[in-house]
């Protein structure tokens, strides 16, 4: 008898018992490639359909974007419609800062009389580090990362499936893989744009696009206890000789040949490959994303008899326990009603790891829209065919704050609206950080939380700040009928 535990949406925890198991592991390497990316997406749909459990994913820029919301508990359907709901444009607009509905009363009256802004820092210029600062992206991933249903709790094992994102260290040019921390955080430094978003620090590393040395992440994905790596390559193709008529076209192709060197090795390594055929789709036509999602459905069903052949090689008999009682065990009566609504789905079927995750991704996400706050759910099948459901809540034991300058921790917890000894809430959290980066003391900030120890129902909350500009000067001018011309200097 073997039990594989996994954590789900703070401390859920999903236990599977199998009578005997001997059989491939699956991990796979999710390429960038912008847009055509979500083509991922329809590869996944057609693998979960197939009933092919995955042991880990591995993934760069969007790659790590749409694995990591996948190993999250999203299911590829919510996908599609996530990311087909989405204003690209906006996202990825260099002008992404707050919304006007997020800004101060006196941060809109200078927005209003300004025509350019100049930060300093003890006086020294500081330097934009970027032509847009990643709020909006930012802000999507922290709202999907916490209202899905598995959480990592710093450590990325700890999700519905274990999950890396592949970063690229710009002190030391070296491959970065990351495994612990904030999982919005990773995913956004994975796939930030050198120019266009401002990287991201992380201890002593500033990290940007992974895809400039793993632009599919062979390697990574082969440590994630996987037998068998399955590649899906959606990176982009060099640019025609006619497209080369432009500077930022000849160094994007300069920089592509590099990348193109290291993908073609890892694309050899990977044991089963899928290639969708993406030759009409660039890496910005986000307004085809369901075309593109069906591109990859297609190419996963092409190479579904190689992979089919690579798992019976070294596939043996498997038998799952078949579910035949519900319990749970719930202080919240119309919750724990809900649970065992849901569970009863699975009464009287075998239980593989696929449908155990989808069971587990199902619950918790009733028990967080039931609360809007993260709790403790544990589902553990029993020998006797007893599958039992715990819930219960979570309480934040402390709060931590790391910053890079030096502000009272008065000013800083006034921006925060969760408290020790609360529940966490998931729209406090959000407001919180958005709070932050409203202040115009930081240049970037993250939320992150993690289990107090195993047995506990306590949580600490990090907080881990960026030194922003913390004086400007904002120059504006003004013309109209009454009074001319008029210039304006707000220090």
């Amino acid at each position: 008898m073997r039990f594989s535990l996994t954590f789900v949406s703070l401390f859920l925890a999903c236990s599977s018992c199998l009578l005997s198991t001997n059989n491939e592991s699956v991990s796979l390497a999710l390429s960038g490639g912008g847009a055509r990316g979500f083509a991922q997406i329809g590869v996944l749909e057609v693998l979960e359909e197939e009933g092919i459990h995955i042991s880990g994913i591995a993934g760069t820029s969007i790659g790590a974007i749409v694995g990591g919301l996948y190993a999250a508990g999203y299911t590829p359907k919510e996908l599609d419609s996530i990311m087909s709901a989405q204003n690209w444009s906006a996202l990825l607009s260099i002008n992404d800062g707050l919304r006007r509905t997020d800004q101060y009363l006196n941060q809109k009256f200078e927005e209003d009389r300004s025509l350019i802004t100049l930060h300093f820092n003890k006086f020294d210029f500081v330097v934009p580090e970027s032509a847009a600062s990643g709020y909006r992206i930012s802000e999507l991933l922290n709202e999907l990362v916490w209202r899905a249903p598995f959480h990592a709790y710093g450590n990325f094992d700890s999700l519905g499936i274990p999950f890396r994102a592949v970063a690229t260290d710009l002190i030391k040019g070296d491959l970065v893989v990351l495994k612990s921390g904030n999982l919005a955080s990773a995913m956004r430094a994975s796939s930030t744009i050198p120019l266009q978003f401002a990287p991201l620090e992380r201890d002593s590393m500033i990290l940007i696009d992974g895809g400039l040395l793993a632009n599919v992440p062979e390697i990574a994905a082969r440590e994630l206890y996987s037998d068998i790596v399955v590649g899906v390559n959606t990176t982009s193709p060099l640019h025609t000789a006619n497209e080369l008529n432009t500077p930022w076209n000849v160094a994007d192709q300069a920089i592509s040949i590099l990348m193109k060197r290291f993908s073609d090795e890892s694309l050899k390594k990977c044991d089963v490959l899928v290639t969708p055929n993406l030759a009409q789709y660039t890496s910005t036509d986000f307004d085809r994303i369901p075309e593109i999602i069906e591109e990859g459905r297609k190419a996963a069903r092409q190479a579904l008899p190689a992979l089919k052949r690579k798992l019976s090689l070294g596939a043996a008999a498997t038998q799952y326990l078949t579910v035949k009682n519900i319990r749970v065990q719930c202080q919240d009566a119309e919750l724990s009603q809900k649970l065992e609504q849901i569970a009863r789905d699975v009464e009287g079927l075998r239980l593989p790891p696929h449908r155990l995750r989808t069971l587990s991704a199902k619950l918790s996400r009733a028990a967080v829209t039931s609360n809007n706050s993260l709790g403790k759910l544990y589902t553990h099948l029993h020998a006797d065919g007893t599958l039992v459901v715990t819930y219960s809540k979570v309480y934040i034991h402390s709060i931590e704050i790391v910053d890079s300058v030096h502000i009272q921790r008065p000013l800083i917890e006034r921006e925060l609206k969760f408290t020790t000894g609360a529940t966490f809430n998931i729209d406090d959290a959000m407001l919180s950080w958005r709070n932050l980066i409203a202040s115009d003391l930081f240049s970037d900030a993250s939320i992150k939380i993690a289990q107090l120890d195993n047995n506990s129902d306590s949580i600490v909350v990090q907080v881990r700040l960026k030194q922003g500009g913390t004086q400007r000067i904002s120059m504006g001018m003004r013309i109209d009928n009454e009074r001319n011309t008029q210039f304006s200097l707000d220090l």
